[in-house]
């Protein structure tokens, strides 16, 4: 992996981390499965045929907005920069994502926004993420 795709990395994570300080939900269960699922789609996968998900089972439409924002972001300049650097798909951009070198100005890796995955998953995205409503205050996830 080259300088400029572990710098969007980076820049990803700390994105999230910036959304996680106004909405802690971003480090629960549920919202780190949702921002694994949709970066192993998108960008481990490329499977990229229609915009990433609104939804990441956050409390507010604010926290899904912060984190679909950061990985849009992402995942257009991502995916360039992993073709320039000539990362291939599958188990080569896993990797990428999940270099604990790679830390947030907080010290944070990509563990406390996606978890970790042991193998290479499948795209298979939950059927909730690719709901286009999102939730609102109060509402339960």
């Amino acid at each position: 992996m080259g300088q400029q795709l572990a710098t969007l990395i980076r820049d990803l994570f700390s994105r999230l981390e910036l959304v996680s300080q106004e909405h802690p939900e971003l480090t629960d269960t549920e919202t780190r499965e949702a921002v694994f699922e949709t970066l192993n789609c998108y960008f481990v996968w490329e499977r990229i045929s229609e915009p990433p998900p609104k939804n990441y089972r956050m409390y507010s439409a604010d926290g899904n907005q912060g984190v679909q924002q950061a990985i849009s972001r992402f995942i257009a300049k991502g995916l360039v920069a992993a073709k320039k650097e000539g990362v291939a798909v599958g188990q080569p951009r896993l990797d990428a994502l999940q270099d604990k070198s790679i830390r947030t100005p907080n010290g944070e890796t990509y563990i406390l926004f996606m978890g970790h995955s042991y193998q290479l998953q499948d795209c298979d995205m939950s059927s909730d993420l690719l709901d286009p409503g999102v939730p609102t205050e109060g509402d339960d996830r």
